[in-house]
Order: structure tokens, then sequence, then C-alpha cells
């Protein structure tokens, strides 16, 4: 007796279980093939389908030269709770030739032959039967010609007119008689023009619907949600998605079907003429806050004045609120703009935030000018402006005595506009009565430029200059009374630190690099211009810095200048300059 192993004894118990499923049905064969109409050298694939366990072979004409064989194995369920075990094969390849031909197929067992149903295919020349779609008149209305079809595709839209800025949602929709049960591939539809676009809605699951459509029911689903900004105004054309899609008939295997949905377009209307100054650009629904850090400071404080924007339509592009401030203070530095938003059906909705910073040059009793915003709102196709309230300030320190007026001229400094401010007329007077008083002027500069160069000559011969190779030594117990420091090192290193966190790196080494520098020479008492670099530790050991101090020193300037005039990121060093930084404004104290 011959002994079989358990793996062996296995693959043969389900070799008999699949054949007495496939014996078990009545005998069927289906032939199908993927595309219609087919072109010469297009890549086709039949595919058969049967129950029978058999020899499978397809009838094709000498113009087909194959290109491939695929085999596999299906299991379903019938309408009863019945297993159903299918053997397919699939024969890939290209016609040669155009022409109509009649293809079958059949399976052959040990004991009868089996034939398949018959397929017409029409195969045309390359190119040939191809029309130019006419985009321009389509739409996505559901035509006579979709209610003849088993399953169609439209490209449903949120609406047919929009503004610019507007934002629009379009979809791919199916309708079906047929029970679909799978997507194989999908194209999604283009648009003809300038948009930006952003999927909302992920593919992965899709839920069948009942709809009814002039007596027709149908299961319909969406797929491929998007929310669309067109860039100008005009016609965007929609262009035809395509999908395969799998179904079932009823009959005991799933069939794939391959569509084109319809076209569609969308008009965009340009925004009405006559926006506001202060329009920003935003299209929807808004609303306006601000704050100010505090009410009451003094000359030389930085205030932060916080403006934030919220609301729903196209957010994402909504520009910087314009600041319109007193002569009292300016703009200090860049914003800071922190962005919370979503992209949903109703648009891109949040919160966009921005940080003023603010710094007070007056003193005085003013109010910080109300600010302002408009948007349009396509709802009520109007433009809306919000204002908020002035805010009073009292600033201590020099108050300033003239008054600014107001005009139309306007300048722009550092990016933020600024009112120019006029000349008056008892100025020009007497600037007039001065006869050839540039010349006067120009004359009188050079002889104080000529004095001031004599001044210092005479400085320079006076000056004792140190040898390079004297040394200083200190007495024992002598002690040196340190100098005051020309900056508040909690400042500096604050201002540093905020234009670090402005991604503005080459400002904040280089705002370190001159402040370490002008502390060192207060506390030498020396310029250091004037010395080499030996002869400045000798200086710094003779004040009684520790080594590791001048070494820390030495590799914070060096560090903070190739860090200034380099091309490359250098902010990966920043923590580690900060720390040693801190620590020598420390000492130098």
């Amino acid at each position: 007796m011959v002994k079989i192993g358990k793996l062996t004894a296995s693959i043969i118990a389900l070799l008999i279980t699949v054949s007495s499923f496939v014996y078990a049905q009545k005998p069927n064969v289906q032939l199908s093939v993927n595309v219609k109409p087919i072109e010469v050298g297009q890549m086709v694939a039949f595919t058969v389908k049967s129950n029978v366990n058999g020899n499978i072979s397809i009838n094709l004409p000498a113009t087909f030269t194959e290109a491939g064989v695929m085999n596999g194995m299906e299991q379903t369920m019938d309408g009863n709770g019945n297993m159903i075990i299918s053997i397919s094969y699939t024969q890939q390849g290209v016609f040669t030739k155009p022409g109509k031909y009649t293809i079958t197929a059949s399976v052959k067992d040990k004991t009868k032959s089996y034939k398949s149903n018959e397929l017409a295919v029409v195969v045309r020349k390359k190119g040939e039967g191809k029309t130019k779609k006419n985009y321009e008149q389509s739409d996505e209305d559901i035509s006579n010609h979709n209610l003849k079809e088993a399953v169609f595709g439209i490209i449903q839209k949120s609406k047919r007119k929009i503004y610019e800025g507007e934002p629009l949602i379009l979809e791919s929709k199916i309708f079906s008689k047929v029970n679909v049960t799978n997507i194989i591939q999908y194209v999604p539809f283009s648009i003809k023009g300038t948009v930006e676009s952003f999927d909302i809605e992920k593919t992965d699951n899709v839920s069948l619907n009942r709809e009814t459509y002039k007596g027709n029911t149908y299961l319909t689903f969406s797929y491929g949600k998007q929310l669309v900004f067109p860039a100008t105004s005009g016609k965007y054309i929609i262009k035809p998605f395509s999908m395969v899609l799998r179904y079932n008939n009823g009959g005991f295997f799933d069939n794939d079907f391959q569509l084109e949905s319809n076209a569609t377009y969308v008009d965009v209307l340009p925004l009405p003429a006559g926006a506001p100054k202060d329009f920003n650009g935003g299209v929807g629904k808004f609303s306006l806050s601000s704050s100010l850090s505090k009410t009451a400071a003094k000359v030389g404080d930085i205030l932060t004045f916080t403006v934030k924007v919220s609301g729903k339509g196209n957010m994402h592009a909504i520009s910087k609120p314009k600041i319109n401030l007193p002569a009292n203070l300016t703009l200090y530095g860049d914003p800071e703009i922190k962005e919370e938003l979503d992209y949903t059906e109703d648009g891109v909705e949040g919160d966009k935030t921005y940080k003023f910073f603010v710094k007070v040059l007056h003193g005085g009793k003013v109010e910080m000018n109300p600010i302002s915003l408009s948007y349009f709102d396509p709802s009520i196709k109007k433009y809306v402006t919000l204002k908020e309230k002035a805010i009073a300030l009292d600033l201590e320190g020099e108050i300033i005595t003239s008054q600014v007026e107001v005009t139309d001229s306007v300048n722009v400094q550092g990016g933020e506009e600024v009112l120019a401010v006029p000349v008056s007329d008892e100025k020009l007077a007497a600037k007039e009565a001065v006869p050839n008083s540039k010349l006067w002027i120009a004359l009188l500069g050079s002889l104080v430029l000529l004095l001031v160069g004599i001044i210092y000559f005479l400085l320079r011969k006076r000056k004792t200059i140190i040898p390079v190779n004297t040394t200083i030594e200190l007495e024992e117990n002598t002690f040196v009374e340190p100098q005051p420091i020309l900056e508040n090192t909690g400042s500096i290193l604050s201002d540093a630190q905020r234009l670090a966190n402005q991604g503005d790196y080459k400002a904040a080494y280089g705002t370190l690099s001159k402040s370490l520098t002008k502390n060192l020479q207060q506390k030498l008492g020396i310029s250091m211009e004037m010395l080499t670099n030996d002869e400045l530790i000798d200086r710094m050991k003779s004040f009684g810095i520790s080594a590791s101090i001048i070494e820390d020193y030495f590799w914070l300037i060096r560090t903070c200048q190739e860090a200034e005039y380099t091309i490359w990121d250098t902010h990966a060093n920043w923590d580690e300059v900060v720390a040693k930084a801190k620590g020598l404004f420390n000492e130098l104290n």
C-alpha cells in the first residue's frame, strides 16, 4: 500500500470538492470582451467564464495577434445562497485588420463540448468614427439617450453660475439599472482652464441609493467629489470622467462595463465693479474681531495687535488686513499668521489670525484707528464692510505737538501704506527767502566735516598704543569695577528670538553678533576695531574673563557671522547659540 502524506491528501480532497461543485451545477459558458467598439492595434481582452471543468478555447480570427493568457478561479453565491465556483480564461491581443467578426468559445470535458454565446465585434480603422465633442453645448442634465442605457454617468455640480472666488462642488454620479458590485477603474473629470481643486471626500467607501427619474428606478452613487475655485471669469468646460464597472445581472458571472459620462460647463461671473478700498479678495461670509495687548504703554514698548478673520468661502485666498496707525506708532517687523482651515462642501471654513507687532514712538493720548475689512457676499450679490471700534491709548513719553495732516498721497514703506505729510506754506516761504540755500548748506556741511576730521586726528595722536607683546598683569585682589552695558540683555534676546520665530534667522544672528560686540566693548572700555584677536584675548584676560567664556565669545561671533552671510539654512544651531549667548551676557554684566 502506498502512503499519502497529510498535505497531499488535503490537496486531493480540495480538488474532489471543487470538482463535485462544478459538476453539480448546470453547465454554463459565457464569453465577453472588455471594450467596444474596437480599433486596429487597440489592446483588447476576451474572457471566458465557465462552471465546466475542461479545456477552454476561444475561436479568434487569423487577424488577431495574441499578447498573453491568464487563468483563474472565482467563488460566488447565487440568489438562493448556493455556492457557485467558476473557472475563467482571458486571452489578450490586438486586431491587425478592420472588419466584422463573430467570436465564440467552448469548454470540452472528457465526454462533451459546451459552447458559449456568440459575440459580434466590429473592428474599425484607427481613428475612424471618432468625432470631436462639442463640450460648449453639453450640460449635466440626463438626456433621452441616457434613459435608454442600463448604466450612465453625469457630472453633478453645486451651481451652474458662480462668481469669481466662489466655491464650486463637482462630483461624478452614476445611474444604473443593474447591480454594480465594484469599481475597477476610474479616470476623473478634468477642467479646461486654471483652477484650484481639493479632494474633499474619500473614495474608499461608496454607498448605493435608490432614485426614480421619469418613471425609471436606478441605483445611484457618487464618486470623486472635489472643491473647485476657478481662477478667473469665463466659461469653464468640464470634460467627462470614465469608469470600468463590474456588475451582476442575475447570471452566473459578473460582467465588466466601460462608460464615459456626459460633459458639462460652468459660467464664472466677474465680481461687480466698485469694490471698497479695504476689499481683501474674500468671497463668502466672514466676521472680524481685533484686540490690543494693552492700552497704557510707554515709548519703546512693543504692543501686540491681534486681528482675527473667520468665515467660509475662499478663506484660504484672502489677503492680510491693512493697518493704518497714528504717528505715535509704527509696525515692528512682519506679522505672525496662524491658519485653522477645513475644506468642506461649503468651501474653505475656519479662521485666520494675524498678530501685528506695534512699537510706541512718541507719547500722548491717541486713538488706534479702527480696522475694517470688506468682502463680497454672493448670496446677496453685494460687498459687505466689517469695521471694528477705535481703541484709545495712553502713551507715556515725549509728546508730539505738531499735527499730522492727512493727504491723498500714499507712500509705501516696508510693505505697508504710510500717509504722506505735506510741507506747510510757512516752511516753503522760509525756504524761498534764502537765496542759493542748497549751496550754503553744502558749504557749511563741508566745514563741519573738516573740523570733525581735525579733532579726530589730534585725539588719535594723543592715544597711547599698547604694544603687541606687552601683557597687562593684574595685582592680586585688584578689583576692576564693571562698566554699565549698552543694551538690556533680556530685550536683545527677546528681539532675536522674535526674529527667529518669524523665520528671519539671518537678522536674528546679526542682532546677537552686534549686541555681543557692543557689550564687550563697553566692558573693556575700548574700540575693538584697533585690536588684533591676540590683543583682544589679552585684554579680556586682564579683566578676569575666563578662558571658556573667551572661547564661547569667539565661537559665537564666528557662528553668527557665518549664519548671517551664508546662503544655506542655519536655523539648526539656533538653540545652542542662544544658550551660549545668555551665559556670555551674564558674564559681561
